[in-house]
């Protein structure tokens, strides 16, 4: 086996996903790196129609796409001494992310999933009991740092260290992406 190149096994063309329908982006990288904020998918009444078609469009002109999808956990005291407002946003994103994890799967494109202190701790960019706010600033302040070519916003910034978090995961751990990888589900004949 001589010079195999672990990047065109696995993947080409890296995405980072971070879901907040309001604050969150996409960010791809295959040759030069490309910007999506969320917020566009639903200026039309149809946001998973409009995510759908974004996929495959994406990978109707990418040659081995994989996507870092940055996954939301809620915990039981999110919502705690809350009166409904909170609980009712968290359910929100929730179903959100239920309708972007889909469309991804349904484009047919690689992906997986990782916990933003995952992606974080790997990066060395998380730090214990940081407040939200002081950690978004930050983590914004970071990329555009990385990435002086990019107009850099509150939207793209995980998005784009996510795409560095999925490059890093190929140069020096590929065996991580191979072990999470989600493959789209094929129709299997049981009776073949």
């Amino acid at each position: 086996m001589e010079n195999i190149n672990p990047s065109l096994l696995i993947c080409k063309e890296i995405f980072g996903v971070d879901p907040g329908k309001s604050n969150g982006g996409i960010a791809k990288f295959s040759d030069r790196y490309e910007t999506w904020n969320m917020k566009k998918f639903y200026e039309s009444d149809d946001a998973f129609e409009e995510m759908l078609q974004f996929w495959e469009y994406q990978k109707s002109i990418c040659k081995n796409p994989m996507i870092i999808l940055e996954s939301i956990n809620t915990y039981s005291g999110d919502a705690k001494g809350d009166d409904g407002g909170k609980h009712f946003g968290i359910d929100k994103l929730k179903a959100h992310y239920a309708e972007l994890r889909l469309s991804i799967k349904r484009s047919g494109i690689q992906y997986i999933e990782v916990m933003p202190r995952s992606w974080q701790k790997y990066l060395h960019y998380y730090i214990d009991h940081e407040d939200y706010k002081v950690r978004k600033d930050r983590l914004k302040d970071i990329a555009a740092g990385n990435y002086p070519q990019l107009k850099v916003t509150a939207q793209n910034a995980d998005a784009l260290h996510l795409v560095e978090f999925g490059r890093k995961k190929l140069k020096y751990d590929p065996q991580y992406l191979i072990v999470n990888l989600k493959k789209p589900i094929r129709k299997v004949d049981l009776f073949k």
